[in-house]
């Protein structure tokens, strides 16, 4: 039986990530005019969405002394959750180097496929939409998170591992 890393990575990205939707969801406008804001939010979500693949192989790893629905249900909202925040850190990313990325793709023949990556990221770094994805991806982080602790420890670790845990598995009469 391999020593289990996992619940000793996921709390990295799951704080990174929980912080950034935080930031991103409860907007206060005197910390978004700063000129670093953007750098601080960018930093949370590109680390949280690279300790996420961590949190992922490591699940990985162990998923076979955890057969079952749960599991199944629990990678599911790891792999979804990544996803969301993936999208965000990419648009992120693209952001902080756009200007580089325009100047060495200007005369190339990547630059039509640039122009549409960098028309999504525009939409996607809208108020609104950061807003609905970085809520979306904290939704789907708190469901993984609840479902992890009802594989680690049961359904009735806490109130709210027990109320998602009967959302997805409760008696269905």
């Amino acid at each position: 039986m391999p020593l289990n890393i996992h619940p000793l990575i996921v709390h990295t990205p799951v704080g990174l990530l929980s912080l950034y939707s935080f930031l991103e969801i409860i907007s206060i406008k005197r910390l978004q005019s700063l000129p670093y804001w953007f750098y601080v939010k960018a930093i949370l979500v590109i680390f949280g969405s690279l300790g996420t693949f961590a949190a992922l192989g490591s699940g990985k790893l162990i998923e076979d002394q955890f057969a079952s629905r749960l599991l199944e249900t629990h990678a599911w909202f790891a792999v979804a959750t990544t996803l969301v925040y993936l999208v965000l850190a990419a648009s992120y990313l693209l952001t902080w180097f756009r200007w580089e990325i325009n100047k060495y793709l200007e005369k190339t023949y990547f630059k039509q496929i640039w122009l549409l990556f960098d028309k999504l990221r525009e939409f996607i770094m809208k108020r609104s939409i950061l807003f609905c994805l970085s809520g979306l991806g904290f939704v789907f982080l708190s469901i993984t998170g609840a479902l992890g602790g009802a594989l680690a420890y049961g359904p009735d670790v806490d109130p709210m591992v027990r109320f998602i845990y009967d959302l997805f598995f409760g008696d269905k009469k």
